[in-house]
């Protein structure tokens, strides 16, 4: 069993992942393996899903699991972030209210009114530990910087995903990295 999402902003469709995952299909069924698998697809979701799918079989065909497969520590418990969508200030301050008792909330945010949006999360959760994904909604290395620094002022932000567009300047990722409190 193999799973996957198509992101429609890399031009992906569930019919376009169906496409790609029958166009290997014979050579699934002539013998290929998961690596030659890497160099018939290409980055996305129906590699994802065969990457998975191929790892299910293996793991089930030795009666192992992944990890052991893979020679690291046995799996234990780690604690998942529940994701408070991007709203109004009030709204994700109701949103945080109903899962206070959760210790790590990603919180979902695009630019104008975040800072406003976190304040109003804090309230509504005091003791959670805060992810941001700001679904590179910073446009400028400057415009990040500021934010990340105000963020950092929480005490209880662990890190911030996707800060900026996915056409930036590497350089200027490089720049912000460097100088941002927060990972």
């Amino acid at each position: 069993r193999g799973e996957c999402v198509p992101y429609a902003r890399y031009g992906e469709s569930c019919d376009s992942v169906i496409e790609q995952i029958e166009s290997i299909r014979q050579d699934v069924q002539q013998g290929s393996d998961r690596l030659q698998l890497q160099q018939q697809l290409p980055a996305g979701a129906a590699r994802n899903a065969m990457d998975c799918a191929f790892w299910d079989l293996q793991a089930k065909l030795s009666r192992r699991g992944v990890w052991e497969m893979l020679d690291m520590p046995a799996m234990q418990p780690l604690t998942t972030a529940y994701t408070l969508s991007l709203d109004s200030p009030e709204n994700m301050h109701k949103a945080a209210l109903e899962h206070a008792d959760r210790p790590l909330l990603k919180l979902k945010l695009a630019g104008e009114g975040d800072i406003e949006r976190v304040r109003a999360v804090r309230r509504g959760a005091p003791e959670a530990r805060l992810i941001v994904d700001a679904n590179e909604g910073w446009k400028t290395k400057e415009e990040a910087l500021k934010a990340l620094e105000l963020l950092a002022r929480d005490g209880h932000m662990q890190f911030v995903e996707q800060p900026m567009p996915r056409n930036t300047n590497p350089e200027d990722l490089v720049w912000l990295k460097d100088r941002s409190p927060l990972p």
